[in-house]
């Protein structure tokens, strides 16, 4: 485990586990050997179980359900196999804060709107928009895991905008999830710009007015997960039937980052919602 300060606060960012390593190895050769990763992953329970589904989910699956692991690889492609597992090994190592199934649900659900964003909003990347929606709150297990009453912080400060969020944050643990997200993100090799659109959420009028260093990409990665936490608030699926608190940002900002006019996004946003109503 690697040990990281964030504030004056002692952290342990748990490093990468050694079958991700293997995996990454393996998926980076010249010539993947395909047995040897099916071996791998086949002896990794969650990972199996993650591919499969992915595989067959709305987003890759074909005409036909598919049920060998061989079959699920190719159809979701090297590349994005790499993304899925180390999402997986990623969650499994944060979980000493619990299970947190509505957690890592809702971040699901952003992760997948955010990808879909990029094809109708910007020409961000795609596997890196779902990447971002799946961790972007991945500091969140690990203040829940430092501090006993994080879990009612949370509660208490329910609807808060994400500079006011970081700001008692900071005050009252001298750190704040966000950065210690974008140090994980860092640790494990995720990309720069993910990392730096895992920091830059709770100074996000700074990034989009042109007021930061980060990288353009970094920018509309982040203007398009908020856009998808947006579209993800107004759908509900995994937030309580009553939280009728504020949008935690301004939109407009954001939209005029990407260039798009408030009633295009509209149109886009309710296409969405009807899609995911429908399944």
């Amino acid at each position: 485990m690697a040990v990281s300060l964030v504030g004056s606060k002692p952290y342990i960012i748990p490093s990468r586990p050694d079958s991700l390593i293997r995996l990454n190895t393996l998926l980076g050769a010249n010539e993947p050997d395909i047995d040897q990763i099916v071996k791998e992953i086949r002896e990794n329970v969650a990972l199996y179980s993650a591919v499969m589904a992915i595989a067959n989910s709305p987003a890759f699956s074909g005409s036909q359900q598919i049920n060998a692991l061989e079959q699920a690889i190719m159809r979701v492609g090297l590349i994005r196999l790499k993304m899925i597992i180390q999402l997986v090994e990623l969650k499994n190592s944060l979980s000493k804060a619990g299970s947190l199934e509505r957690f890592w649900d809702t971040a699901s659900e952003v992760a997948e709107i955010a990808s879909y964003l990029t094809r109708k909003l910007c020409n961000a990347n795609g596997d890196d928009a779902y990447t971002l929606g799946m961790i972007h709150d991945c500091g969140v297990p690990l203040m829940i895991e430092s501090f006993s009453d994080y879990k009612q912080f949370l509660k208490k400060v329910n609807g808060a905008n994400l500079h006011s969020l970081y700001e008692m944050e900071t005050e009252r643990y001298d750190c704040d999830h966000f950065a210690i997200g974008g140090l994980i993100a860092e640790k494990w090799s995720m990309g720069s710009n993910i990392a730096d659109a895992i920091r830059l959420q709770p100074n996000y009028l700074d990034a989009v007015a042109g007021n930061t260093q980060a990288d353009e990409k970094a920018v509309t990665l982040l203007c398009n997960l908020l856009l998808a936490k947006e579209i993800s608030k107004v759908y509900r699926k995994y937030w309580r039937i009553d939280d009728r608190s504020p949008l935690c940002f301004q939109i407009r900002p954001v939209l005029d980052f990407l260039g798009i006019s408030e009633v295009d996004y509209a149109e886009i946003r309710d296409d969405l919602l009807d899609d995911l109503e429908s399944r």
